[in-house]
């Protein structure tokens, strides 16, 4: 602060001249550091920080100290940290009260700390860790802390709001889109060290964040899998937190969980993206009853009119909801879907037996649109396997690796003349109707990948 003293000294001198050539001297012991009621308001982007004075008496002079041994005048400022870091800013004023009473020709001064990017700050000796999870519904923000210490306490606050709470879950509502930063500070529950940890979170219509999960029950577990729309699902800066809907969590793109009891629970996702805060959310209902023995498969055609799906159960009352992987959606057994690009998409059938409360879902990626053929180079690919070859009626087809999704074979022509869905890793077709001559495989994995090998027909 002695940098701010030492602009203020020569100003406030030629103050108190001006004052005595007017015949009024002002009282030197009202020099109260927040006589002319001074605040400020800051919004964070980033490592950018820009900063509004407020007060209620009129001013001379606004001075900023930015903590990081800069300064700056203006009732507006903007400062730029190279690294991040906790930072103490004064705002320091000049004040003349439009009446001269005595404040007139004050000094007002207040600070406030900031923080600039994610930072931790811990006692290493007590080994506190803490970390808090975020969630958006319109304006308002749910907040839930999670510590290593079952007797912390917590203490929240959001960027321009004047308001703290206490508590490991606590709501705020703000008043306007934007990007807010939320901190929190969590204490032992012995008082003797604390982590402080602050994340952005965005407001509004900018956020265009989509969420999806697919899930299965094999064995008596859960598999979840996250999907979101922008990037690739395992994209740096993206955070996936499950609540299961027993009072337990998880995080993680996919993750696994056991019901200790038989129920239906609301399990929801919650993905934010950490680059700009951008939060959402989608609940979903499962069934961890043993006794639902519901299954469900589904197989593909492609028509030149689109994609023809048939979902198949073992339930007579199911009820069948598709998800084309297109961001279109479809309902019943029997559907159709036209995708207006190439490529692997996934596809998701949702199955419903509303009479048992039983749910399960498949999915399944399905090459659309490439005629792989001409182009394929190397057609001798160790990953999978045909035989016998030559081939007189039944032909095995065999990946090394993952799973096979779908078989598209070629004649010589380079058209298509047969096409099945599978998931497994061997599949056995039976070609005795195709003609004599030579055919080309393409076998889609389940992770998009194709593999391609010929075989001859007898």
């Amino acid at each position: 602060m002695n940098h701010l003293n030492q602009i203020f000294r020569p100003t406030f001198s030629w103050l108190i001249a001006a004052i005595l050539i007017i015949g009024t001297v002002p009282s030197m012991s009202a020099q109260n550091q927040n006589c002319a009621d001074v605040d400020f308001n800051y919004e964070i982007f980033g490592n950018t920080v820009r900063l509004t004075g407020t007060s209620k008496d009129n001013i001379l002079q606004w001075y900023w100290s930015f903590g990081n041994g800069t300064s700056a005048t203006g009732q507006t400022a903007t400062i730029s940290y190279d690294k991040n870091g906790v930072y103490e800013i004064c705002l320091k004023v000049l004040a003349v009260s439009p009446i001269a009473t005595s404040n007139a020709g004050c000094t007002g001064l207040i600070c406030k700390k900031i923080t600039i990017g994610n930072i931790t700050t811990t006692n290493d000796d007590c080994g506190l860790e803490a970390d808090f999870e975020i969630q958006v519904a319109g304006n308002d923000i749910r907040l839930t802390g999670k510590s290593n210490d079952p007797n912390a306490t917590y203490l929240w606050y959001i960027s321009s709001q004047n308001v703290q709470k206490t508590g490991r879950q606590v709501s705020f509502t703000t008043d306007k889109p934007g990007v807010y930063e939320v901190c929190m500070i969590v204490v032992n529950g012995a008082e003797t060290c604390k982590v402080r940890l602050c994340k952005k979170v965005q407001i509004g219509q900018n956020c265009t964040l989509e969420a999806d999960f697919s899930f299965e029950l094999l064995d008596g577990v859960f598999r979840f899998t996250a999907k979101s729309n922008l990037l690739s699902p395992t994209a740096a800066g993206f955070e996936y937190f499950w609540e299961f809907g027993d009072g337990n969590t998880s995080s993680g793109i996919a993750v696994k969980h056991i019901y200790t009891n038989d129920g239906i629970y609301n399990v929801c996702l919650t993905v934010r993206d950490t680059r700009t805060g951008c939060t959402t959310r989608i609940c979903k209902t499962v069934n961890s009853d043993g006794n639902c023995d519901l299954k469900a498969d589904f197989k593909t055609l492609s028509s030149l009119n689109g994609i023809n799906f048939t979902g198949r159960s073992n339930s007579e009352n199911a009820k069948y909801y598709w998800d084309f992987g297109n961001g279109s959606r479809g309902e019943g057994q029997n559907v159709r879907t036209k995708y207006e690009t190439p490529g692997v998409y996934t596809v998701c059938l949702t199955v419903v037996d509303e009479v048992k409360k039983c749910k399960v879902q498949v999915c399944k990626r399905v090459l659309v649109g490439r005629t792989l053929g001409p182009t394929v180079t190397n057609t001798d690919n160790p990953a999978i396997r045909i035989f016998p070859n030559p081939v007189n009626d039944i032909v095995n087809i065999q990946s090394n690796g993952l799973k096979i999704q779908q078989i598209i074979i070629f004649n010589a022509q380079q058209v298509p003349v047969m096409q099945r869905s599978a998931n497994d890793g061997l599949v056995t077709l039976d070609v005795s109707a195709l003609p004599t001559g030579i055919y080309l495989v393409h076998a889609v994995l389940e992770d998009g990948t194709v593999l391609s090998a010929r075989f001859y027909k007898n």
